[in-house]
């Protein structure tokens, strides 16, 4: 059933994009924590030394590019989104589950009544597309590296 492929496919890949999401934040959060504390540790260094020049303006530069990583880290919003594409992960796997309870349903009576497998379907594609307008953007790198992985399997 190709709904199911594609609720493994899309749980799979808000998954990885959850994760690349995490480690982005951390690439910018950690630098973020050092500039912020070398800049008051150097603020204390230019309270107590007045007459060295080269160590205030090292300073006022760190502490712009401190506010600057700060904002950018504000403005990315990775862990945000990392929450976001783990949300439709969850989803997507849930989604999974009951296209397998589909199929064990409705595969494998022995006379299962069309319309009531055609509304099952229904409801599991009315649920899908409501979680695909739900669900955040996944970057082309994820989307292909998950094309490779599938065609490898």
């Amino acid at each position: 059933m190709e709904y199911r492929a594609y609720a493994r496919r899309m749980d799979n890949a808000h998954y990885q994009e959850a994760l690349r999401l995490y480690r982005h934040g951390q690439l910018l959060g950690i630098p973020v924590i050092i500039t912020t504390t070398v800049v008051g540790t150097a603020i204390f260094a230019t309270l107590q030394q007045d007459k060295n020049v080269t160590l205030k303006i090292a300073t006022g530069l760190l502490s712009v590019m401190a506010a600057t990583l700060a904002a950018l880290q504000t403005f990315f919003n990775h862990a945000g989104e990392a929450q976001k594409n783990e949300t439709a992960s969850t989803g997507y796997a849930r989604l999974f589950r009951k296209f397998d309870q589909f199929l064990l349903r409705y595969e494998e009576e022995s006379k299962p009544t069309r319309e009531a497998a055609l509304n099952a379907l229904a409801e599991l594609v009315e649920e899908m597309d409501g979680l695909e307008k739900q669900t955040p953007r996944i970057s082309n790198r994820v989307w292909q590296d998950m094309k490779k992985k599938l065609e490898q399997e």
